[in-house]
């Protein structure tokens, strides 16, 4: 017999079969798609994913009247279990239990740009624990941060659902749960922020482990089929489920179900994973959107680096503010009033450098002085004592213009660095620097010095007005800080956590053992580079390395110009790239 008239033939008998067997399952109410369990209970496994993830964008998204009930909102129960591993160390475990979570018949779940992410219909009542692994913070109302690989786990022992459904744009089909009872265990993956060198990241990655549909508890779910949606009894299962990429599993799903009369089904049938349509660009795409998430992701995030950073960052500032109340200081500071008559004969060349020595400067202030006040109306105040040792260093050419050092009116600096501040040796005792924005009554973030040694050398950045570009004498906030060195330090850091760790006030302070330091640092932009922080601090003989990490975690071009262009008009920004050694010929 000819092949493809043998073909056709097979064709037309197994089409005439299928429709009329599609018929006569259709008058006697079996759903065709009991004759592929397998291809079910993959439905099943996978929309059962897609439904409980959005549910937790759901949970999240909706504040409860029980604060037992928040377990993914910023407000939090303050009921919570703490177990130590450590001094420092340890679990916090929040329970919530029957927790009513009642979407109605449509909620959108958005995302923090108000997109929607999908809609949610239906009911689900759920009891379990929240657990956090991390540095505790004995702040009750935020216990502990986390750190670590695994720090974010939820632990739900019951889910039951009333027709609980989930619809995402990406997914062409959905399940409704009528009804029933599932439990299951999930990790919240917390990447590390470039900033902050925190875990503070949620990634869309979420790992589904011990998916059990409740075998004593009749699950009854409804999916969309060939002629019609059919119902479908889930007698039990165990199953697990990577969403996108975590470590080495990406789009991973594998498991059992049991559906309709003990058809006992690995999941998935197909080897395509949790999602078919699952593409890798498409995530990577969407990692590479996260503002602020270091890349490669890191989700190592240990608290004590955080605190060295932090640590690190206020140093800078407390050296700066040092610099400024020198370079400020009539007494003995570069400015001070018998300079112009000890080095009247320096002036004999048209080029120059000139030290001028600050020895045995004592600086005193037993409570806050206000030490400068910026554009946008923030004080910056120093207290405590400082015994200054240190060389300020000018250079320039024979002029009378010029403005910065009034009482040296016979230098105009060529270049935008043109002065160097050296500290040799600063005894400090007692010491702080801070800023206060305007309302406040206490800084946010801080570094009290309670007694060290300190060296320097700190080069600020000048510009010059737009009528007179090359006279390099107007002052701005932009500084390099190179080999600043803290030895035997005891300090105390000051930090409020609020938007960082809590969406509320929560300061937190910490006794630190300073050995050594040896960090780099530029403040603000010059020639489209800067507000970056490198180097090393070693506190209680562990050494933290730094490179190129952003000395301000929030930096704002705009917000820092405005800081003190109101204080000069029409000044070049001296963050833009330009040639004043070739301009100013």
């Amino acid at each position: 017999m000819n092949s493809t008239r043998t073909h056709t033939i097979f064709s037309k008998n197994f089409l005439g079969t299928f429709f009329i067997l599609g018929f006569i399952l259709l008058q006697s109410g079996c759903p065709i798609e009991r004759f592929f369990p397998g291809k079910v209970a993959d439905g099943i496994a996978r929309l059962t994913v897609a439904n409980l993830g959005l549910m937790l964008l759901g949970i999240k998204q909706q504040i409860h009247i029980d604060p037992e009930c928040n377990l993914l909102s910023n407000q939090s129960s303050l009921d919570f279990k703490q177990i130590e591993s450590s001094k420092e160390r340890g679990q916090v475990i929040w329970k919530f239990k029957n927790c009513i979570f009642d979407f109605g018949n449509s909620t959108h779940i958005l995302d923090d740009s108000q997109k929607i992410l999908g809609t949610l219909s239906g009911k689900v009542t759920v009891s379990g624990q929240k657990l956090i692994t991390g540095y505790l913070t004995n702040n009750n109302e935020f216990p502990v941060i986390p750190e670590g690989e695994e720090s974010f786990h939820l632990y739900f022992t019951s889910v039951r659902f009333e027709n609980f459904q989930a619809t995402i744009p990406d997914l062409n089909k959905s399940m409704t749960m009528i009804e029933g009872n599932l439990s299951f265990d999930v990790a919240i993956h917390l990447a590390r922020s470039q900033s902050l060198q925190l875990c503070s990241l949620p990634l869309q990655n979420l790992t589904f482990k011990n998916i059990i549909y409740d075998a004593s508890s009749e699950a009854i779910v409804r999916l969309p089929g060939l002629f019609s949606d059919f119902e479908i009894d889930v007698r039990n299962s165990h199953f697990e489920a990577q969403q996108n990429t975590y470590r080495d599993l990406t789009n991973f799903l594998q498991g059992h179900l049991t559906i309709w009369e003990n058809h006992l089904k690995r999941v998935p049938s197909d080897h395509l994973g949790l999602n078919p349509s699952f593409k890798a660009s498409a995530f990577e795409e969407e990692i590479q959107s996260i503002p602020d998430l270091e890349k490669p992701i890191s989700y190592d995030c240990p608290f004590d680096r955080f605190l060295a950073i932090q640590a690190s960052r206020m140093l800078i500032q407390n050296v700066g503010n040092l610099t400024l109340e020198l370079g400020q200081n009539k007494k003995c500071g570069p400015m001070r009033d018998s300079i112009w008559e000890q080095y009247l004969n320096t002036y004999k060349k048209s080029d120059l450098e000139l030290k001028i020595p600050s020895q045995n400067c004592q600086f005193l202030h037993q409570t806050a002085s206000k030490l400068a006040t910026d554009c946008h109306h923030v004080d910056t105040y120093i207290e405590g004592k400082a015994h200054v040792t240190a060389d300020t260093i000018l250079t320039g050419k024979i002029s009378y213009a010029f403005h910065y050092l009034p009482l040296i009116t016979g230098i105009v600096p060529q270049e935008p660095q043109n002065l160097l501040f050296d500290f040799q040796k600063v005894i400090l005792e007692d010491y702080l620097s801070y800023d206060l924005v305007s309302g406040e009554d206490a800084p946010k973030f801080a570094l009290r010095i309670k007694k060290g040694t300190l060296s320097a050398q700190v080069e600020p950045v000048f510009t010059g007005k737009r009528d007179d570009p090359c006279d390099f004498s107007e002052p701005t906030p932009i500084a390099y800080f190179q080999a600043v060195n803290l030895k035997e330090a005891e300090t105390i850091l000051v930090l409020n956590l609020k938007n960082i760790a809590s969406p509320n006030d929560l300061f937190l302070r910490f006794d630190l053992n300073v050995n050594e330091t040896n960090l780099f640092a530029q403040n603000g932009f010059y020639n489209n580079e800067g507000n970056w922080l490198s180097g090393s601090i070693t506190i209680d003989e562990k050494k933290h390395r730094m490179i190129r990490l952003p000395l301000h975690p929030f930096f704002d071009q705009d917000y820092f110009n405005g800081s003190y262009d109101c204080q000069v008009e029409k000044i070049i920004p001296p963050h833009q790239k330009w040639n004043p050694a070739k301009d100013c010929l």
